[in-house]
């Protein structure tokens, strides 16, 4: 008999401690996979937190050997899109899995990252992760890979995707840069077993590929053709969600939910077609809202509450460097018309430390009009990160490729990791320095909140377990409480899931 498991971990929301409650959509498409290829698949979620306590612990093994007791073509799946640091570095996993392989011949795959360099990231020292649990691994999957995966499943060819070995694990990665390879994924109903509940957040994507090209930007199928959900899918997904479950709260996975028109047209052809009104939220461009303001009805009767704008930056020229050009006062008078139209979305916005051609007066004085004008209620900042590449890296930013040509010279390198730079204004090491003084401004005063890594994804999040707080009280919540009724979910979900 064949028989796989998947197991997942949404991740940390932040670097607090905060646990992201949303299911874990690659994870699904993986178990949908496996069941179309012939094998009884049992996806677990949360994985980490099963291995908290030896309780839990012994559940999951007697879940596991249950499950692959008569099996004979037996295999483990890390979905490991996010929460990477979590499955990798966890020693009791390690355990666990070296036994599976012992005990049951598990082959063991891994996917959901766009690039082997984060693998490798996770289980260097800079982590104080350990190396075997990422050796287990027979085979890892770059991107969007599943028919690959089913190759390599029935032991089929895979030499046209052969990435590398490196010593340990087979490397496989779809070559075309161009041609979307898979249609948008579906969260198909799979059943009691899933321990799907009304606080439940499920995702939705809207479309595959991006017709632009930010010069930072590292995810793949760029400047290419959106191949789109339909519309029924949209349906299918969010009526059986609500019918059988009442669930009402989704993420929209698109690395940008807005570029085209298509995308919020369909969405809201499909919401108009439910029963129920659904929550969202997801990544935006600001300058598209700006240049179709008609995105802001659509947007409210949609029902998107929260989102993450990719502002960068508060200076044209630094701007249009990066390809997000424009007049920066449209979009302070854009996130204006959103407060008003909608007053419960989160408006989160991102931003980029030591871009050329910017300077710190004009990130300044950008920010103190934001904070005057209460444009945003949190902020995501970071200096500008010019990653080390492999040469065969096609999916890495335009800067890291070429960054002489955006004004940036390589003065050094963290092995690994990132490069040093330097530029018209600034450098890495002062970029890191504005950086963290910024952030210390932005929560000064009455400003201060224990939550400065509070986001749209997690304020939904907390009101799909219940919360009716406006995003402005949010901001004001004790760490303490959001825990506790996160974590009561997931121990709702371990429970429920090792007694099915």
């Amino acid at each position: 008999m064949k028989k796989a498991v998947v197991l997942s971990s949404p991740g940390l929301l932040t670097g607090t401690g905060r646990r992201n409650t949303a299911r874990s959509p690659g994870a699904y498409i993986v178990s949908d996979r496996l069941r179309a290829e012939g094998y009884e698949v049992q996806n677990i979620e949360y994985i980490t937190e099963w291995l908290h306590e030896f309780e839990n612990i012994s559940k999951l093994q007697r879940l596991l050997r249950r499950h692959f007791k008569d099996g004979t073509d037996n295999i483990v799946c890390l979905s490991i899109t996010v929460g990477h640091h979590d499955i990798l570095q966890n020693k009791t996993l390690f355990e666990l899995l070296k036994l599976l392989k012992k005990t049951y011949n598990v082959r063991i795959a891994a996917g959901g990252v766009y690039r082997q360099q984060t693998v490798e990231r996770s289980v260097s020292n800079s982590y104080q992760g350990i190396k075997e649990l990422s050796q287990l691994v027979d085979a890892y999957f770059i991107g969007r890979s599943l028919d690959v995966f089913a190759l390599w499943l029935h032991g089929n060819n895979t030499d046209e995707f052969f990435h590398y070995n490196d010593g340990y694990s087979d490397w496989f990665k779809i070559k075309d840069q161009v041609n979307v390879p898979e249609p948008p994924i579906v969260m198909q109903d799979t059943g009691v077993d899933d321990c799907w509940n009304k606080h439940d957040i499920l995702s939705i994507e809207l479309g595959v590929g991006c017709k632009f090209n930010c010069s930072f930007c590292t995810t793949p199928f760029k400047k290419t053709n959106t191949l789109f959900q339909t519309v029924d899918n949209l349906v299918y997904t969010m009526s059986m969600a609500n019918e059988k479950y009442g669930i009402t709260h989704f993420n929209m996975v698109d690395e940008t939910s807005n570029e085209v028109d298509k995308k919020y047209e369909n969405l809201l052809t499909a919401v108009r077609q439910l029963s129920f009104q659904p929550i969202f939220t997801g990544y935006a461009r600001l300058d598209m809202v700006a240049a179709r303001p008609y995105q802001i009805e659509q947007m409210a009767e949609i029902g998107i509450r929260g989102l993450f704008f990719g502002i960068e930056t508060f200076h044209e020229q630094a701007a249009k460097m990066i390809r997000k050009g424009g007049p920066r006062q449209r979009l302070f008078d854009t996130l204006a018309e959103i407060k008003t139209q909608i007053p419960d979305l989160f408006r989160f916005g991102s931003f980029i430390t030591g871009l050329t051609y910017d300077n710190e007066k004009s990130i300044r004085q950008g920010f103190d009009y934001v904070l005057e004008h209460d444009l945003l209620h949190n902020y995501y900042m970071n200096p500008l990160t010019i990653p080390v590449i492999a040469e065969d890296d096609y999916w890495a930013s335009d800067i890291s490729k070429t960054p002489e040509k955006f004004g940036y010279t390589i003065t050094g390198e963290y092995p690994g990791n990132l490069r040093f730079w330097k530029n018209d204004w600034t450098d890495w090491h002062k970029a890191l320095e504005l950086n963290d003084e910024l952030k210390e401004y932005l929560y000064s005063g009455i400003r201060t909140t224990p939550l400065r890594d509070y986001n749209n994804w997690e304020y939904i999040k907390d009101r799909a377990l219940g919360s009716t707080l406006t995003p402005e009280q949010a901001m004001g919540s004790k760490i303490s409480e959001l825990n506790s009724v996160s974590y009561n979910h997931i121990r709702n979900y371990i429970q429920n899931k090792s007694n099915g």
